[in-house]
């Protein structure tokens, strides 16, 4: 018996080395044993771990398999020796070249499979936005990062901004007599319960927008609205903020609650998050037969609601960056990226 390498029973050494010797012969048996049992092939894998042997090469050292490899006309040194390709039975054993493109091949699927296939609108926003990193806002501030209902938002976006979409998420929208109530119970939840009032100012901000009160007047609109699609090949979700119909077209609000204020910092915010609109309508168009007509993001930081709007040949070619870049693989590896820091946080 053996506590630590210095406590440790007088017979341990030896104990040991007997049982690591049986463990091997009883290894060695069990291969004689599969091996001679084959009667017209042998197939043995080649995976192992880093650093250890295959159960081929395992096989090539055991002295009692030499006659079994006499017979297959193999090398002295077993199958871990080069084999010259030669028909057996119909078929053609692979040579160097054969094994460097299959392995030049398991190599690139192995790659595409460690790519993550499933981005938020946010994360693809983040991956592409020209920002000094991943997940950084104007100002210093983390980015608002609101692509999952308040319950499960992550350490993107901030507590205060968390509260505000929760309270826009479930207040009545037209008659919001419990607003403050309502806000200083998602401050609390957020764990920020001194920030109610805050919280219930920027709800009041954003429901004062033309975009809400247009939403409310189209009579047709739909909050927290959970939308995802396959586009190419790989799936994009996210949660639209606020969604409505204005004609046969729709229409895209998203809340913001970035540290900003003035429009030239609304519009520069507005351009970082430019993607996530695209994304949102091209998952929307993939799944309706309605299109976007504009995605609208409304900032509330500032007394009154400043509102950027992305539309016509803008929101057209935000849509077609977004493509060529989830085609090209670029979003995946920079979101991939993004996801890689955002964890290390």
């Amino acid at each position: 018996m053996m506590l630590a390498a210095s406590l440790k029973t007088r017979d341990y050494d030896a104990v040991r080395d007997r049982e690591v010797a049986m463990h091997g012969h009883e290894e060695r048996r069990l291969f004689y044993v599969g091996a001679t049992r084959a009667r017209d092939h042998l197939v043995v894998s080649l995976h192992h771990k880093a650093g250890g042997k295959s159960n081929a090469a395992a096989l090539a050292d055991v002295p009692e398999l030499g006659p079994l490899w006499a017979e297959l006309e193999l090398p002295a040194g077993g199958p871990a020796a080069p084999i010259a390709a030669a028909p057996v039975n119909g078929l053609t054993r692979a040579t160097p070249d054969d094994r460097r493109a299959w392995s030049d091949e398991r190599a690139r699927l192995l790659d595409a499979a460690a790519r993550p296939k499933i981005f938020a609108a946010t994360t693809i926003a983040q991956g592409l936005a020209e920002a000094s990193r991943p997940g950084s806002a104007p100002g210093g501030e983390p980015a608002d990062t609101d692509d999952a209902p308040p319950s499960r938002k992550g350490r993107g976006g901030t507590s205060i901004g968390r509260a505000v979409h929760a309270v826009l998420q479930t207040i009545d929208l037209a008659e919001p007599d419990d607003l403050d109530d309502i806000a200083r119970a998602q401050a609390a939840v957020e764990g920020v319960p001194g920030e109610g009032e805050q919280v219930a100012k920027l709800a009041r901000t954003a429901m004062r927008s033309d975009a809400v009160r247009a939403a409310l007047a189209s009579g047709r609109y739909w909050r927290e609205l959970h939308v995802g699609a396959p586009l190419e090949g790989v799936t994009v979700e996210g949660f639209i903020d606020l969604l409505y119909a204005e004609g046969d077209d729709l229409v895209v609000v998203d809340y913001k609650t970035d540290s900003i204020s003035g429009s030239a910092a609304a519009a520069e915010a507005a351009a970082r998050y430019r993607p996530q609109a695209a994304t949102y309508a091209l998952a929307l168009e993939a799944t309706l037969p309605q299109r976007v007509a504009r995605c609208v993001f409304v900032f509330t930081r500032s007394p009154a609601a400043i509102e950027v709007s992305i539309s016509g040949p803008d929101l057209t070619n935000a849509k077609a960056e977004v493509q060529a870049t989830l085609r090209h693989g670029e979003a995946q590896a920079r979101a991939a990226e993004a996801l890689e820091v955002d964890a290390a946080l």
